[in-house]
């Protein structure tokens, strides 16, 4: 069987996850372009955001809805991935410019981590703990 560098780099990914250990920091982070391979590696899994801990984080679920915690607040969205970017539309929890609002995000993965940059790789970057 062959694998894709999308799919190997995703069963690493699954491997890593189910083994602790505190060198995800020193691993490369890797573009994940494939809907698929992102969505094995993030869905059902708590997404922290690393610099404010459990104060903010979300769950993809499946059927393309998200949800989670800004602040105090519950937040809740819609996610899809499309032409090789994560793309999220938030639709309760956040002030009301950011809301309905779509941003289509460049998704870079490596084992325990996900990277994503706003508007298609040209914006803030924002790194997360997949729990």
């Amino acid at each position: 069987m062959k694998l894709t560098p999308s799919i190997a780099m995703i069963a690493a990914i699954g491997i890593a996850g189910c083994v602790e250990t505190t060198s995800a920091g020193d691993a490369p982070f890797v573009r994940v372009t494939d809907g698929a391979a992102f969505s094995a590696a993030t869905v059902g899994r708590k997404i922290v955001n690393v610099s404010d801990g459990d104060a903010r984080f979300f769950r993809l679920n499946a059927d393309g809805t998200m949800g989670g915690t800004y602040g105090n607040g519950p937040l809740a969205g819609t996610w899809s991935f499309d032409g090789g970017y994560w793309c999220r539309t938030w639709t309760a929890g956040l002030k009301p410019e950011s809301l309905n609002r779509r941003d289509c995000q460049l998704a870079e993965l490596r084992p325990g981590q996900v990277r994503l940059t706003r508007d298609r790789g040209n914006g803030n970057s924002g790194t997360f703990n997949l729990r």
